[in-house]
């Protein structure tokens, strides 16, 4: 996690969500981490999202990276994310 955090932290955040993926496809802990999430049916990916989230901000995660994580409890931007997550994961 501290590892995907810097990298966070080098990426240009002018789009919290693009630049969550782009890390994410660089990090193969975290990815398979939101791919574990994402595979989850609405409600759990709400819930696992939201105690995420709620963990982070207690930890004084970077606001654009909990932001960003906020993206993925619609359920476009989730199917969305998935789907670009997978294909970079095969």
């Amino acid at each position: 996690m501290f590892n995907f955090l810097k990298r966070w932290q080098a990426q240009s955040r002018s789009e919290p969500f693009l630049s969550l993926m782009v890390v994410a496809s660089e990090d193969e802990a975290m990815q398979q981490h939101l791919l574990a999430i994402l595979r989850q049916n609405s409600f759990n990916r709400h819930s696992l999202l939201n105690t995420w989230i709620a963990e982070l901000i207690l930890q004084s995660a970077p606001e654009s990276f909990t932001r960003a994580l906020g993206f993925l409890l619609d359920d476009e931007v989730a199917e969305r994310a998935l789907a670009v997550l997978e294909s970079q994961h095969h």
